[in-house]
């Protein structure tokens, strides 16, 4: 039996390889969310994936290549779109319409949209953006406006570097994580 954990803190014993692990590729070591399924752990990584083991993945030759557009849920776009647009930083590119509005981070669109049969204002996935250097760009979003969640702090010791992140939150409440890779 493989040992495998649910939510990566406690171990749970798992099936050994058979119709539930071939579901998974063929490997009991694949997820950590499967019962029959675990995922390889790199030591200091919870929830990492065992590169050695990366061959027993398909392969697929339509897999996604980068994340184009991320959209956030919020009340109302003229209110939040001055705060991603003058407090966070992110160009601005276009409206369509009162409902949605469309900023650049990097190579990736935000949208900011209204519920509109999806999505829960204020219940958004984090968003991480990269900083640098995080101490001042926080200092600085909270004071154009942000309101501060939680001080840049040391989340991460990795072998090539420290993964240091802070917390703010939009007008709507949605949290936001701000992200710094220190070498």
């Amino acid at each position: 039996m493989a040992l495998g954990g649910e939510s990566g803190d406690e171990p749970v014993e798992t099936e050994p390889a058979g119709a539930d692990a071939r579901r998974c590729g063929g490997n009991v070591n694949v997820s950590m969310h499967h019962p029959t399924c675990t995922l390889g752990l790199v030591p200091g990584f919870p929830g990492s994936l065992n590169l050695q083991d990366a061959h027993i993945f398909p392969t697929m030759s339509t897999a996604p290549t980068a994340i184009g557009q991320i959209a956030i849920t919020v009340r109302d776009v003229a209110t939040s779109l001055p705060f991603y647009r003058d407090v966070l930083g992110l160009p601005f590119l276009f409206s369509a319409g009162p409902e949605l509005a469309f900023l650049s981070c990097g190579e990736v669109r935000l949208m900011l949209s209204t519920p509109q049969g999806a999505g829960s204002v204020g219940a958004n996935s984090v968003l991480y953006l990269k900083v640098s250097p995080i101490e001042q760009a926080h200092r600085e979003i909270v004071e154009r406006g942000a309101t501060n969640e939680r001080d840049p702090q040391l989340a991460a010791t990795m072998p090539d570097h420290e993964l240091w992140i802070g917390f703010v939150r939009d007008p709507d409440g949605n949290l936001i994580g701000l992200m710094e890779e220190k070498h």
